[in-house]
């Protein structure tokens, strides 16, 4: 006998659906596990900066944003307590 239910087993949980509270548009979605566990729809692939902006992670690091605008602006910002 062939035991075909579990090999699928680990897809099966991975195609489960599932709704998720999403805080952008303020409701339930119907999502599946291996949505959030895969990161289809990852909100970790983006960093929100402090102007609001939304950056993908790989593209720009926050690093790299600041000395961009060093080199652009000639201006530096001082340390704090000093």
């Amino acid at each position: 006998a062939l035991d075909l239910v579990g090999d699928e087993s680990a897809d099966l949980v991975l195609r489960r659906r599932m709704m998720r509270w999403d805080k952008a548009k303020r409701k339930y979605v119907q999502s599946t596990v291996g949505d959030e566990l895969g990161g289809t729809m990852s909100r970790s692939k983006r960093v929100k900066l402090e102007s609001g902006r939304v950056v993908m992670k790989d593209k720009v690091k926050l690093g790299e944003l600041y000395e961009k605008w060093q080199k652009k602006t000639n201006r530096s910002v001082g340390r704090s307590g000093a």
